[in-house]
């Protein structure tokens, strides 16, 4: 893809979906343009493209060499047009970016899903996006310069808005998958460091090991990307200061590896295949987003539903763990009746009886963190099979204090 050569692109290239804006698929002298024919929810959601910004190592382009990376122009022109505006800045590989996001001289180790293949998406223009792991030591380094120089730039030239971290995700087998997660060889090198300094920390009885799980092979390897991607949480939170925001889960529609089969061709590809995945995803705690669907799939009542449910109301429920936004929102909101909670499997027909009589309002979560001074009304439900005494004494003060248990 050219960078450097501005192209106008169809509205759809554009804006790909759920106010979400590409700015660099336009030429920054059509910003305004487009941005004052958007009639979309707000704010309007801008993705980071790192690389659009560093195309070459130690070197970060802000609009210093090409206007289209001028994020402070940008920033002017949508406050201009009186819309409002979040930054994302992906923390996973990004299925909507060709590398994944990554600058080209990055692009080293290709992803690779739990059937040993590389992990490759089409995007909404029909090109497919390769992705690359993140556990490579060099990328972790040159991602946290560039957090860091884009945390000084905000602050040097007085863009005041927010900075969502980006979580992505697919759905496959009915399961919620990071794009976080390969078996790549960097990532197997890295899970073998892990053994092994786990292995010394007992041996060496250094303080703390005693406690360290003896889990099976998948919960390790789930532990350690787990704590690898903490890294770059933590990272992105300290370069980025007070205009971090937190995280947002998306989950990207028809971006799991078998969508690639079916997205190849307009004979297979087909909007209704995405309305049970849609549902799925907001159960499962996430915001659906439509970004590398094809046009013509989003010309169909999928759009309409995304367009009605993923509203700033929704995303914001999703930043809080509300029931609804507040008393006073009229927005159409999918209702959340039960919270599962380390229910991945079915406990006694539960699960499959809400899934059953409850379609659509509930909402499965792997972790919790209740405050009893703002309860809810919803219904707590857990499977106490794993839980520790710390987990059973946080369950018991929720009740006590008014909670709904199962």
């Amino acid at each position: 893809m050219q960078l450097t050569t501005p192209e106008l692109k169809e509205y759809d290239t554009v804006f790909p979906g759920e106010n979400w804006f590409y700015f660099w698929r336009t030429s920054p002298s059509l910003w305004e343009t487009k941005l004052r024919e958007f009639s979309g929810a707000q704010p309007i959601l801008v993705p980071i493209y790192w690389g659009l910004h560093s195309e070459q190592p130690e070197q970060f382009d802000f609009g210093t060499y090409r206007p289209e990376t001028d994020l402070k122009r940008l920033y002017e022109v949508i406050k201009s047009v009186g819309k409002e505006v979040s930054f994302l800045l992906p923390l996973t590989p990004a299925p909507f970016l060709p590398n994944g996001g990554l600058p080209s001289f990055l692009a080293r180790n290709m992803l690779i899903d739990d059937n040993g293949l590389a992990h490759a998406v089409v995007d909404n223009d029909g090109r497919i996006n390769k992705l690359y792991s993140f556990y490579d030591p060099r990328i972790f380094q040159s991602f946290r310069k560039f957090v860091w120089n884009l945390g000084q730039y905000f602050v040097k030239t007085g863009i005041n808005c927010e900075i969502h971290g980006v979580q992505s995700y697919y759905l496959e087998d009915g399961k919620m998958k990071s794009f976080f997660m390969d078996q790549s060889v960097v990532f197997q090198q890295g899970y073998s460091r892990y053994l092994k300094q786990i292995e010394t920390d007992k041996s060496q009885n250094v303080e703390g090991s005693e406690n360290y799980p003896d889990v099976n092979e998948e919960d390790m390897q789930e532990e350690y990307a787990a704590q690898i991607k903490n890294l770059y949480t933590q990272v992105a939170e300290e370069s980025l200061g007070g205009h971090w925001a937190g995280e947002i889960k998306y989950s990207f529609l028809g971006a799991a590896p078998k969508d690639v089969f079916s997205r190849s061709s307009d004979l297979w590809d087909h909007y209704s295949h995405f309305f049970n995945p849609m549902f799925k995803m907001i159960t499962k705690g996430m915001i659906p987003n439509s970004s590398v669907l094809s046009p013509k799939v989003k010309q169909s009542s999928l759009t309409k539903a995304l367009n009605d449910i993923v509203t700033t109301a929704f995303i914001k429920s999703h930043i809080n763990n509300d029931l609804y936004e507040d008393d006073f929102d009229m927005s159409f909101m999918p209702l959340i009746f039960f919270d599962l909670y380390k229910m991945q499997h079915s406990e006694n027909g539960l699960k499959e009886y809400i899934k059953r009589r409850y379609s659509w309002c509930y909402r499965e979560q792997d972790h919790y963190e209740f405050h009893v001074e703002e309860m809810d009304h919803k219904i707590h439900a857990f499977s106490l099979k794993d839980e520790t005494i710390k987990g059973v004494t946080s369950i018991l003060k929720l009740f006590l204090n008014g909670g709904r248990i199962l």
